[in-house]
């Protein structure tokens, strides 16, 4: 028993030697009693000295402890030693081994798992890995949960997660994930995620994801080589080095559709496998072949105007929709845009402006005769504290007088903004005024500085819907028709026309419709990407 602790305290302090480790580790397998018989003697010196210390013990380990009959009650959340203060602290003290509290936890962790994880936990003869890659809540719209070691709590805009936290998002809610390097999971209603530890002790910062139920947007940054996120369903896992995807979990089934870069999927029994790449999905089931297949291309009933972005030169932005004499943009400022190689235009100061030389027609008089309108943009805010509102799409005059405008806003009351940016919709009817108001509004902070799928609808019987990245964020009602639309305005891109409520951004595809996309179109769109086909 002495020998016992001696050696413990040793290996606390991190003064102990391999062939000190290994007598330990003989000891203990062939008396477990002195290992018993020393954590009550560590209890009677807790009491003696009437105090509660602190003990840094890995999480795994901890739950390990509280599993330990010989040890219940001596420790308490946490880690810490739970003891009742007592008069007793001026009573001779028995002096058993130097850093008493210490010893019984090595003692109780020696005789739960062994001198090896110790050896792991404490012996510097291995660095230390680095912290998990922070994550923490970015956005949340409706009731989202969160339970954390068996406690319920609220899930809120700004709250760091852990590993090992579980996410349940509400029916008709939506809940955003934010890693530190900018990678993104957006859970859809009726959602829960579990994150996850890494499964290698050399990948610590790989990102672990359990989807057991719902839908889920990853938005995912470049990982570091050899350390891609994993998304695992109980059907599949996702292997994600970095990509734009959705990934939908069933009991019995797991989607996965891929909007940009490459993703693996491999079924969770038979070892299947296949890599999924850009426009293409693919169905893990306990019977069907997995394969890749196509996605649905674009809608296009009702389309009126389609910019892609795709020409990459010049001053022209051309409409590819077909749907009648082109509604070309002209590029005004251009030095202040630049064109993307494979597809985009970015603009990079106020002075950028993209308009129609004569008023665009055709979607007026498409619209009137529907009363809908669909307005969808795939763009990359430059920055989430653009507010005015922030003219991203624009059929229009000046700051008082349009048909319909699709932005970026926020609160005037400070800066920056409070509470983040929201995206924004005006609509002109016989029922507003001339400036469309109210705006319909996501929630402050759905605004992130990254590629977002947004879409603004109007049906016939007047409910209005925005979505972004395939989900309804908000729904409101705008009556009347459009017959007072005025017939002189044009169309135009990221400014207002008196240019003074400037948007900075990418670009990728903008469309307009003469009719309100239902939610599946909306998804449809949404799934093929802003590679228009």
């Amino acid at each position: 028993m002495k020998r016992i602790a001696e050696l413990a305290a040793r290996l606390i302090d991190g003064d102990l030697n391999a062939a000190d480790a290994e007598e330990l580790d003989q000891l203990l397998a062939r008396d477990r009693e002195a290992g018993r018989e020393l954590a009550e003697l560590c209890r009677t010196e807790a009491a003696l000295r009437g105090q509660q210390v602190g003990l840094d013990v890995a999480p795994r380990v901890m739950a390990a402890i509280r599993q330990c009959p010989e040890l219940a009650g001596l420790y308490g959340a946490g880690g810490s030693v739970a003891v009742a203060d007592t008069e007793a602290a001026d009573r001779p003290r028995r002096r058993l081994v130097p850093v008493w509290l210490r010893v019984a936890a090595g003692v109780a962790l020696f005789i739960g798992l062994g001198v090896s994880i110790y050896r792991q936990l404490f012996l510097p003869t291995a660095p230390v890995p680095k912290a998990s890659a922070p994550v923490s809540v970015a956005h949340v719209l409706g009731e989202v949960a969160l339970e954390r070691a068996g406690v319920q709590l609220d899930a809120t805009a700004g709250l760091a997660l852990q590993r090992g936290d579980t996410v349940s998002v509400a029916p008709s809610a939506v809940a955003t994930l934010t890693y530190a390097d900018g990678t993104r999971l957006v859970l859809g209603a009726q959602t829960q995620v579990q994150l996850c530890p890494a499964k290698a002790r050399r990948m610590p910062d790989a990102k672990r994801v359990e989807l057991r139920a719902g839908v889920l947007t990853a938005h995912v940054a470049e990982q570091a080589a050899g350390q891609p996120l994993t998304i695992q369903t109980p059907m599949a896992t996702a292997t994600v080095l970095g990509t734009r995807l959705v990934l939908w979990a069933g009991p019995e089934s797991t989607r996965l559709d891929v909007i940009e870069g490459k993703v693996g999927l491999s079924r969770s029994t038979g070892g299947a496998a296949v890599d999924v790449a850009r426009g293409l999905f693919a169905v893990a089931t306990p019977e069907q072949a997995l394969i890749s297949r196509p996605l649905p291309p674009r809608v296009r009933d009702g389309l009126q105007a389609l910019y892609t972005f795709r020409k990459g030169t010049g001053s022209l932005i051309h409409d590819v929709s077909g749907a009648g004499p082109p509604l070309d943009l002209t590029i005004e400022s251009g030095e202040a845009a630049a064109w993307i190689p494979g597809g985009g235009l970015r603009f990079e100061k106020p002075e950028a402006f993209a308009a129609t030389a004569r008023p665009a027609s055709r979607i007026m008089e498409a619209c009137r005769q529907t009363n809908e309108l669909s307005i969808e943009a795939w763009v990359a805010p430059a920055a989430v504290d653009q507010i005015g509102p922030a003219r991203i799409v624009t059929l229009s005059r000046d700051p008082a007088g349009r048909n319909f405008t699709l932005g970026q806003n926020g609160s005037f009351a400070a800066w920056p903004p409070p509470g983040g940016t929201f995206f924004m919709a005006r609509l002109r009817s016989t029922d507003t005024g001339g400036n469309g108001m109210p705006a319909l509004e996501t929630s402050a902070g759905s605004v992130a500085a990254d590629l977002a799928h947004v879409v603004y609808t109007r049906d016939r019987a007047g409910v209005t819907r925005l979505y972004v990245d395939g989900v309804s964020r908000t729904a409101g009602e705008r009556t009347g028709d459009f017959s007072n639309w005025d017939s002189q305005y044009r169309l135009g891109l990221g400014d207002e026309f008196t240019h003074d409520r400037p948007w900075l951004g990418t670009f990728r595809l903008v469309a307009i419709y003469s009719r309100a996309l239902p939610a599946d179109d909306v998804l449809t769109n949404f799934r093929a990407g802003p590679h228009a086909n």
